[in-house]
């Protein structure tokens, strides 16, 4: 499949042999009597794309001066309406070039990319004229050349375009993301390809560094909403030589912008990992290059801001939002003193998106750090995250109220240990946060959705209905392996161990608490504690069989 998807022929196909035996003599056939020379030139283009085609897309190849302002547009799809690209693919499908979805949306049979490779070598052999006012930065303009930035760009565009609108909340273009996953990748690597060949001296290649970033934001959304962890540790690891100084983890020269991306996306593997030591001291790095840059416009004054400085503002903000995040998983109690200090950066350049994500992780803190522990803080901050939080953004207001049904359950702990009348009522508040919460996450947050059918299957055992809590517990575990976190696996196989334990069944308890432990030995001493008490449990189990 995939040397069908790159256009290799894997079959015999002799065109002298006429259009009943030959599929290359009858698509040629197809396309030179239903295509003018100039459609003929445009659908050659369908070279690039990897088994789906949207219309935008193509249309997008020939207007990149007015989306990026640099001119890599293809003249032969300069001005080619929405319409107009429909009609034409439309009429490439009523041939069985392509297979209409419908919207300006195709898919390409898997047999047909080795023809369109061959139509592109074709049309895209010779010079293309350059028409605009001033060239692309590219000194070859060779057509495939040109035609290939010009893909580039376009996924690249699309990619950061689907990465913001995720970050503003829009988990529906998951599905789009998802089926442009192919071209992306497609794009990311021309991108890389040409990029290797300018830090060889290649003089053609210059500037496509940023289209690798471009392209794999759109795939850091895809593959964190679907817990594809491993797949994305090794695209993010084949580029960190192309962007990171060896000696120093800072950026080489010239790539200072993309660094910050590609460090971001190290932080975050190291946190799944849990390497939290690791993951403190790059985004510490991270924090003093993004000061760096923050200097002059945290000097200015806010009337007289500029776009660029904003952007500065910004980053310095997420990047100290970040570091307390890092901290909050190592129980720090200075974790405040970072995220108290980006609240009122994000206040400065009016960004509510990422004061609310500070927010949320300010309310952590004050949940799960021990030396600054404090449930009516941690309430406050879940709420203000809430209230600031785009009211399109379901994912974002659901992680709010799995967290507020955290606080409730502990408040329901607190209660009951000081015997305060009706602690049930906090208990009662906690489970109708985490539904509310189940009805809000997207199916693919696997992560949050674990998260809050394993709150649920602990709130429901502890109230004696344990038929209704190992449902809860099978899913969190589930959903956690579908994330690739192991470790939070564990911990809800550790739970239903107990429950088990607690109920009298005590072999299914055994077969829990064993996977429960291979599951905490992957991360070795990182997980010390959680296996010393896994195999404590374990004994008790064992000691109990034995009577």
């Amino acid at each position: 499949m995939a040397r069908l998807r790159a256009g290799e022929a894997t079959f015999e196909d002799e065109a002298s042999e006429g259009r009943s035996k030959s599929l290359g003599a009858s698509l040629g056939y197809g396309f030179a009597s239903a295509f003018t020379e100039e459609e003929r030139v445009q659908l050659a283009l369908l070279h690039f794309f990897q088994g789906f085609v949207d219309v935008d897309t193509l249309r997008r190849m020939g207007a990149l001066k007015m989306i990026t302002g640099e001119d890599y547009s293809l003249p032969e799809v300069c001005g080619l309406t929405r319409e107009a690209g429909i009609a034409l693919l439309d009429r490439a499908a009523e041939i069985g070039l392509l297979t209409a979805h419908g919207g300006g949306y195709y898919s390409i049979h898997p047999a047909l990319p080795w023809y369109f490779k061959s139509l592109f070598q074709q049309y895209y052999s010779s010079q293309l004229s350059v028409t605009s006012d001033q060239p692309p930065l590219i000194t070859d303009h060779s057509s495939l050349i040109t035609a290939t930035r010009a893909f580039v760009e376009a996924l690249g565009e699309l990619g950061n375009y689907y990465h913001y609108e995720y970050e503003r909340g829009n988990s529906d273009v998951i599905s789009a993301l998802a089926a442009e996953e192919v071209n992306l990748l497609h794009a990311r690597q021309l991108a890389l390809r040409h990029a290797r060949s300018a830090a060889r001296g290649d003089a053609r290649a210059n500037g496509w560094w940023g289209r690798v970033i471009s392209t794999m934001q759109g795939l850091d959304q895809l593959y964190d909403h679907t817990g594809r962890r491993a797949e994305w540790a090794r695209l993010v690891n084949e580029i960190v030589p192309d962007f990171v100084d060896p000696a120093s983890d800072g950026p080489l020269l010239g790539r200072h912008e993309d660094w910050n991306i590609v460090t971001e996306y190290r932080v975050r593997l190291a946190i799944e990992m849990r390497l939290w030591a690791e993951a403190e001291r790059l985004q510490r790095i991270h924090v003093e290059q993004a000061r760096l840059f923050a200097a002059a416009a945290l000097a200015a004054p806010s009337e007289t801001l500029d776009g660029a400085q904003s952007q500065a503002i910004r980053s310095l903000a997420v990047s100290l939002e970040r570091l307390g995040q890092i901290q909050v998983g190592q129980e720090k109690p200075e974790c405040a003193d970072a995220l108290h200090e980006a609240i009122p950066l994000c206040q400065r350049i009016g960004d509510k998106a990422e004061e609310s994500k500070v927010a949320f992780n300010l309310g952590r803190a004050y949940r799960n750090v021990p030396a600054i522990y404090d449930l009516a803080r941690a309430e406050y901050w879940f709420r203000r995250s809430l209230e600031l939080s785009d009211e399109r953004d379901r994912f974002g207001h659901g992680r709010c109220l799995s967290q507020l049904g955290l606080v409730a359950y502990e408040r329901f702990l607190e209660a009951r240990a000081v015997q305060k009348p009706d602690p049930e009522q906090y208990l009662r508040g906690a489970e109708q946060f985490c539904y509310d919460a189940l009805d809000l996450f997207p199916s693919g947050e696997v992560e949050d959705l674990a998260a809050a059918h394993n709150l649920l299957g602990i709130i429901h055992a502890m109230t004696g209905n344990f038929d209704r809590a190992l449902p809860h517990y099978r899913e969190a575990v589930r959903y956690f392996e579908a994330a690739g976190n192991l470790y939070k696996a564990a911990g809800a196989r550790f739970n239903v161990a107990f429950a088990l334990r607690d109920r009298g069944r005590l072999a299914d308890a055994r077969e829990y608490a064993y996977a429960a432990l291979r599951n905490f030995e992957t991360y070795g001493e990182r997980a010390a504690e959680e296996i010393q008490k896994t195999r404590g449990l374990i004994e008790e189990i064992e000691k109990e069989m034995g009577k």
